[in-house]
């Protein structure tokens, strides 16, 4: 019995030791595919994220194109002003997104761990670093792949501190986490909110005091950056002057569901040229713009708002840029959130049979998966903005194979029994 039980230990041990290769092999194809691909911002999104980090840098300030700007929201460019500062060249630049990704991927693994009581749980970091979406991003200058991170950060402490008073520190973190996410990703406010609310609402005989701490921490660096926007504008803008056309773009009579950026607004911008670069008042012509689109045609609006909806569960939507999207690309985006929803739903289903229950913070980040539906779709969609949240179902789909290798261990000691 006793050689049985140490051959089986063996096993175990060699399993763990594949997994943690797995994912070392897994960070150093993310190093290398990031270092050797990046360093060249290809959209203006990214462009105009490396402008203002560079103008930072110089001792310039927050600016775009020589005006101070509220356009990009400040957790993004911040990240890299410290390096560029200290002259790392461009192309170098690109290992900051990888080193986002591999951050994400220690706290799915943690976060793993955690979640099922066992060291396999580490499956779950070699999950969110070869899903193929996020590698793609890592690959960028967009502020996604940085959002993962915070996703699984936040979600990793409220999974630590569910079903216990939170340490000021924790409280702190949290609210923290939750205000980088928000001024990194606007669309993700929700998500940072609704965490901070779920936690002090666990939190039962401390409530009072996580609110203040947790709220403090979260106010403090939007309100730093809101002032900031207030001497610059003379207005308050919490998160960016983005929101406007954000708003227009998913809302005016040639927008589909899952158009995007990719939508003719020339009208729209012929009309804002007397506003020159006033980001402020072109936010508040846009949005306007859009409302009164939207109250105009309540039932196009109505249908439109369903079909991003839908959008919001697509897989692929093809890239604004020309020559960015394949057939090969859909393909691997399709095949590989199509498992991992089958996964998800596996762990769902055999949860009591595998002996992992779903905990709480799992059923409420699923919730939450769900919700940013409805609330993305009031701009509109698309499978990019969707990632940070991908990253639930990253861990839960691990969960869920480790859920059917224990199954099908069962199964086999059954057998030979």
């Amino acid at each position: 019995m006793g050689a049985v039980t140490q051959s089986r230990q063996a096993i175990e041990n060699t399993i763990y030791r594949a997994m943690q290769i797995a994912i070392g092999l897994a960070i150093i194809g993310v190093a290398t595919y990031c270092s050797s691909i990046g360093g060249t911002a290809s959209v203006e999104d990214e462009q105009e994220y490396l402008a203002i980090a560079n103008s930072i840098a110089s001792g310039d300030g927050y600016m775009l194109d020589g005006q101070p700007t509220a356009y990009r929201p400040p957790t993004w460019p911040l990240l890299f002003v410290p390096f560029i500062a200290i002259g790392l060249p461009a192309k170098a630049l690109a290992i900051i997104p990888a080193l986002c990704l591999i951050a994400a991927g220690w706290c799915a693994a943690k976060l793993g761990v955690r979640l099922i009581g066992s060291r396999y749980g580490i499956v779950a970091g070699l999950i969110v670093l070869a899903y193929p979406l996020n590698v793609f991003t890592a690959g960028t200058f967009y502020p996604q792949t940085l959002a993962v991170a915070l996703v699984l950060g936040m979600w990793l402490l409220a999974a630590r501190i569910d079903g216990r008073p939170a340490a000021w520190a924790e409280a702190a973190g949290l609210g923290m986490l939750g205000a980088l996410m928000a001024l990194a990703v606007p669309t993700l406010i929700f998500t940072s909110v609704a965490v901070l609310w779920w936690v002090m609402w666990r939190q039962h005989v401390a409530r009072l005091r996580f609110l203040v701490v947790a709220g403090a921490a979260f106010t403090a660096p939007i309100a730093l950056w809101t002032l900031r926007n207030l001497a610059a504008f003379g207005s308050i803008i919490p998160f960016s002057t983005s929101s406007g056309i954000n708003l227009l773009l998913g809302n005016n009579p040639n927008a589909t569901p899952a158009s995007g950026v990719s939508v003719d607004l020339s009208t729209y911008y012929q009309a804002a040229k007397p506003l020159g670069k006033d980001e402020v008042a072109r936010s508040s012509f846009f949005q306007s713009s859009a409302i009164d689109w939207i109250a105009t045609h309540p039932a196009d609006a109505a249908a439109l708002y369903a079909g991003k909806l839908v959008n919001y569960f697509s897989a692929y939507n093809t890239p604004a840029a020309v020559d960015a999207g394949s057939i090969l690309h859909a393909l691997i985006a399709w095949g590989s959130f199509i498992a991992v929803v089958v996964l998800c739903l596996f762990r769902l289903a055999y949860a009591r049979r595998a002996a992992i229950p779903v905990q709480a913070s799992e059923k409420f980040f699923l919730a939450l998966f769900l919700l940013n539906g409805p609330v993305m779709a009031v701009f509109f969609t698309r499978a990019r903005f969707r990632q940070p949240l991908d990253a639930v179902l990253l861990v839960e789909a691990a969960i869920g194979i480790i859920a059917l290798a224990a199954i099908l261990l069962s199964r086999r000691n059954a057998k030979s029994a």
